[in-house]
Formats: structure tokens, sequence, C-alpha cells
């Protein structure tokens, strides 16, 4: 079903035109937070759209090859009928507005899809950043909240290139009067101090030349304390290696987008996007003009979500979908420089018997104990992850299958050496069940390797628990094969 038309309309069209984003080359920043996006809420695609009066317009895609849709097919043109909510469809073929869709009946096969509207300042929806799965589902509150964050950082990457437009054209505007160095130094000085953003200017070794007031106040120094001081000073002990190559970039393509992270007088770290770009003028030294603005709080929202995406909440250690992704780069790896990488698949034995005998109180405490038991097991550059219930599941990189098995052989003799305290009682006498899988002896992709871990588990479980079993080899020549093409695939 085609959306009807926005009340606003022309104002909202008007506000996308202003934007001069439409029909604009791919950008580093909006391709991250489409990827973003898919990370965190586990889909397949996720896209930037701007919707004009014909089409859907893609700015930034991930897993979809489309670059438009007529705009009678769009999901966003739904979307953005309403600016203050998100539009989540959980199976568009139950969807009376969707099911006949050629979005849905034919490629990309849609779904799920889930779009929040970006929205200016002024109210007017201008597309969405959405995500998109072939096969039913839901989002969980955490994973829409997150989607927010990422479409507020579109918002504040379109505000900031519109910034730098008008940026520019001021400074297009000085040069058609522009005489000398002096006068040049005194309108970058004019137009410095009328921006409202963080706005300076450093010549081409990063030596400070002007400072806008919003720049200083926010960095905590009075303006003459700034002035003849190098960029570089400013920043982190870490990000300080980073700014001959910032410096590079200038020179050689007149302009940079990025991060800094910057040390305010008082000690403080934040971080800044920025936009610069370097001024080239007669009879005056090149100027690189830097537009910033804070982002640091939204970094840290997006971090504390990336990490209660992927972490279990109990246990603290990773979660499955974390460890499936994690496992397929290392398998990856494996197949690139011939390497082993081995997963073992942990289920607490008995463990029903503790909720029944202590309580769900106590069961959970023993999950929290076995976990912290195996993630102080392994080595900085393994991973210990909670499966799913009582069971868990570490990743062991270069190790092939009899490696693994022994030290599996270990995790069996060192739990029992564990105990947790309920009031007066001692509870002891964990053992653990475990199967071991390596690549490339029980297979070659993430699916082969979870699969030959569980049955070894499962044999492992029926031989009486309390055991190790390691997966049946497989033939060397499939092996080989699958090998193949993985790496193909990869390349």
């Amino acid at each position: 079903m085609q959306a009807p038309l926005p009340q606003n309309e022309e104002q909202r069209l008007k506000a996308l035109y202003s934007e001069h984003i439409l029909d604009t080359a791919t950008e580093q920043a909006f391709d991250d937070l489409v990827k973003l996006a898919s990370f965190i809420c586990g889909t397949p695609i996720s896209t930037i759209t701007f919707v004009d009066p014909a089409r859907q317009w893609f700015k930034a895609k991930v897993g979809v090859a489309l670059r438009e849709t007529p705009r009678d097919q769009a999901f966003c043109a739904h979307t953005i009928l309403h600016p203050e909510e998100a539009l989540v469809v959980e199976d568009a073929t139950k969807d009376s507005r969707f099911f006949d869709n050629p979005l849905v009946t034919g490629g990309p096969n849609i779904r799920f899809y889930a779009g929040v509207p970006l929205v200016t300042d002024e109210g007017h929806a201008l597309g969405s950043l959405c995500v998109i799965d072939t096969k039913p589902r839901t989002l969980t509150p955490e994973q829409l909240e997150a989607l927010k964050v990422c479409r507020n950082q579109v918002m504040r990457e379109l505000d900031l290139k519109r910034k730098t437009a008008e940026l520019t054209h001021s400074l297009g505007l000085l040069e058609e009067s522009q005489q000398k160095l002096q006068a040049s130094e005194t309108r970058y000085r004019e137009l410095v101090d009328r921006s409202l953003g963080f706005l300076c200017v450093h010549d081409l070794e990063g030596k400070l030349v002007l400072v806008n007031p919003a720049a200083h106040q926010a960095l905590g120094y009075r303006e003459e304390e700034l002035i003849g001081k190098n960029m570089i000073d400013l920043l982190t002990p870490g990000s300080r290696p980073l700014f001959p190559r910032y410096l590079e970039r200038i020179r050689n393509t007149h302009s940079d987008t990025g991060l800094m992270r910057i040390r305010t007088k008082s000690g403080e770290e934040r971080v800044w996007m920025y936009r610069n770009v370097l001024r080239l003028e007669e009879d005056a030294e090149p100027r690189v003009i830097g537009h910033a603005q804070d982002v640091t709080d939204s970094q840290k929202m997006e971090e504390t979500l990336r990490q209660q995406v992927a972490q279990d909440p109990l246990t603290k250690l990773f979660n499955r979908r974390f460890l499936e992704e994690a496992m397929t780069r290392e398998i990856r790896k494996a197949v690139r420089r011939k390497r082993s990488v081995a997963v073992l698949m942990i289920d607490v034995d008995h463990y029903k018997r503790y909720n029944d005998t202590y309580g769900h109180a106590v069961g959970d405490q023993v999950l929290v104990t076995l976990a912290n038991f195996l993630k102080n097991g392994i080595r900085a550059e393994d991973m210990a992850c909670r499966f799913g219930g009582d069971e868990f599941a570490l990743v062991l990189n270069e190790a092939a299958a009899e490696g693994a098995r022994i030290r599996a052989e270990v995790l069996c003799e060192k739990v029992r050496e564990l105990s947790i305290l309920d009031g007066g009682r001692v509870i002891a006498g964990f053992t653990l069940s475990i199967g071991v899988a390596a690549y490339p002896e029980n297979g070659a992709t993430l699916q082969d390797l979870l699969e030959a871990a569980d049955k070894a588990l499962y044999r492992a479980k029926k031989q009486g628990r309390n055991r190790v079993c390691v997966a049946d080899k497989v033939p060397t020549a499939a092996a080989a094969h699958t090998t193949t093409a993985q790496s193909s695939a990869d390349d």
C-alpha cells in the first residue's frame, strides 16, 4: 500500500533539499553508522535513506545492493509519517500495508523492518535509519534505544556537514575580496568569532592561529593560552601518534573528517567530531579551518549499548550471538594463516539440582562462580561465553583438537576445587561435561564446529558426565574443500 504524503510535505522537501545530501557520494561516517546499527540489532541489512517526491534514496547501506527504490514501495515513506516514533513491522507478510510490496514478494525479501525517522529540529522527517531482516522478528527495548542513538548521530553528522558547507561558502565569499595576509587574518577572525560551534584555525604544522570563544571555553583555556599552541599538545597521549597522519591527509587531500580525543585544561578527556578543510590563498599562508562538536556523551552511550548487546547480564561473559560473530572472524583468520582454532562446549553437570535443592538465587550464584572460573582459566587471546542456560563455550585461538582436549581436562580437574557459601552451607562438588571441536580437524565453518562440539558434548553426557569428548575428524578431502571455499569467500 502506497503511503500518503505527510501534511508538511512541502516544508519537508525544502528541508531535505537544503541539506544537499541527495545523490552525494558514500561517506565513512554514515557507512559506519549503518554497520553499527546492523551489529547492535543483529540484522543482515541496515540503511540510511532519504525520501524525495519520487523515490527513496540510499545514502548508506549494508547487506543490500539497491541504490534507490520508488517511493510507493518504500517502507521509509511510512516511517516519515510519524516523526516522533519508530515504525516496527515484525512480519511484513502479515501487514496489510506491505504484504504485496515488491520488496517483500521479491528481493530483498523483507520480512522484518524497524525504522526511526531522521527528524530536523523543526520537526521535518527527511528519511530514516532502518534495520531489515529476511525473517520475522522483533527488537529488544535496548536495541530500539540503540537504534535511536545511531539516528541521533546521523543527524549530528548532517548538521556538521551543513555547518561545514556554510563555513566553506563564507570562506569563498571572503576570497573574493581578500587583499593580503593581514586582511585575510582579520576576516578569519571575524568568521571565527561569529561561529557558534567549536572552530579553530591552525597552520600546516598544527600551530593554532585563531580559536573562537566556544572552543576555548570548552577546553577551559583563555584564548591567549591557546594561540601559538600546537594542536598535538591538546590531544590525549594515546591520540598523539595519529596527529602526523592527520596533517599528511590535510596536505594531500585538503580536507579530513574524524574523531579527536582532546584533553581539557582540567585534565578531562573529551571526544570531538571534526571536519577540517585546507584553505590556500594567494599572498597568504595556508590555513586549516576546523569545525567540531563534542560527541563524548553519545560515544559513551554507544559503547555502553555495545557492551549490553554483546554481554550476558548475569555472568558478564559474552553472549552467544557475539561469540558466533567472533568465531566466524577467528575461523577466517585461521584459514588465511593456516592455523587452528578450537571451541569447547561446556555443560554444568546436574545443574537442575542446585535450583531445585537450594533455590534459583543459589543456582545463579553457581553460574556466576563457574563463569569467573572459566574466564580466569583462559588466555587473554581466548574468549569465554555463556551459550545459554547452564551451557558455556570457550574459543581457544591457535589450539588444535588435542591441545584443546588437554586444556579441557585441566578445567575438569580444577573445577572440583570450587565451592560457594550459602549462609552456613558450603556447596561444592561441581563437575563439567565438555565437547571439543577444532578447525580444521572437525570442520571449517562456524556451523560445522558448533555442531561437532555439541555432538561431542552429548557423547560426554551420555557416557556418564564429568568427562571430555573430542569430535570425530572430518575426511581430509572434505575439510580441504570447505577450507578452500571459505578462503575464496573471504577474498
